[in-house]
């Protein structure tokens, strides 16, 4: 699948629903904006932020503050998310073509803020160092390519968390177990169902089993979390397919 266990956004969670948080961020006049505006910062800061560091070249305290000033100007005082339409396409699609438009203005010198400039309920001085860190190949890419790559990684790492959640409530850790080391860890290539069931006290119909259920949970906590910013049916199974395969 592509994705490691933690990720690139580590351990930091998507909003619950983020069709929902996009709705609760189109009125400012909520005694709630704020909050979810914060949280919707939270979720898409990675790809835009990686973008305009390893896309656009820019030095990491530069891309951090443009990254801020986005949000700030963008996001917020272009209301941005209130002009969001479903029917014309994905969010995503959306909040990566504002970031190529924004982009091109501040090569031209046309950006109103000064850098780092704009009041945001959320700073990136909060996130941890790591969370910062090279992505590999990202020379390579093309800024719609490494905005696609980043914006991937946080559904799946956020699905990740969901599913080791769930499963660990279910009294179920041990399925998260075989699927995190046939899966995710690279296990596969190496053990058979018969090793990973010797390590795990489980016989081989209990590991099928388990990787049958975390695979088939998985899959259906991704495609509630992309209905979460997808609303076109079509477009659902085209996101779908370009994170999960088949």
């Amino acid at each position: 699948m592509g994705v490691t266990d933690s990720g690139i956004l580590g351990d930091r969670e998507f909003p619950s629903t983020s069709w929902s948080v996009i709705l609760r961020v189109q009125d400012p006049d909520s005694p709630e904006y704020g909050r979810h505006l914060g949280r919707l910062i939270e979720l898409y800061w990675r790809p835009v932020y990686s973008v305009i560091r390893h896309a656009y070249g820019r030095a990491h305290d530069d891309a951090k503050d443009l990254t801020q000033e986005f949000f700030a100007t963008v996001v917020v005082d272009r209301a941005l998310v209130r002009t969001f339409a479903p029917e014309r396409g994905s969010f995503r699609t959306l909040l990566r073509t504002a970031l190529t438009h924004f982009m091109r203005d501040v090569a031209r010198g046309a950006t109103r803020q000064k850098r780092g400039g704009g009041a945001l309920p959320v700073s990136l001085d909060r996130f941890e160092a790591g969370a910062f860190d090279a992505v590999p190949g990202a020379e390579q890419l093309t800024p719609e390519q490494m905005f696609d790559l980043t914006w991937n990684e946080a559904v799946m790492s956020e699905a990740l968390a969901r599913l080791e959640k769930r499963l660990a409530g279910e009294g179920r850790a041990t399925v998260y177990e075989v699927f995190r080391r046939y899966d995710l860890a690279g296990d596969g290539e190496e053990a058979s169902y018969a090793d990973l069931g010797r390590e795990l006290g489980m016989s081989v119909p209990q590991v099928k089993h388990a990787l049958l259920h975390a695979r088939a949970t998985f899959r259906e906590i991704v495609t509630a979390l992309v209905r979460g910013y997808v609303d076109d049916p079509a477009d659902l199974a085209a996101e779908l397919r370009r994170l999960l395969g088949g």
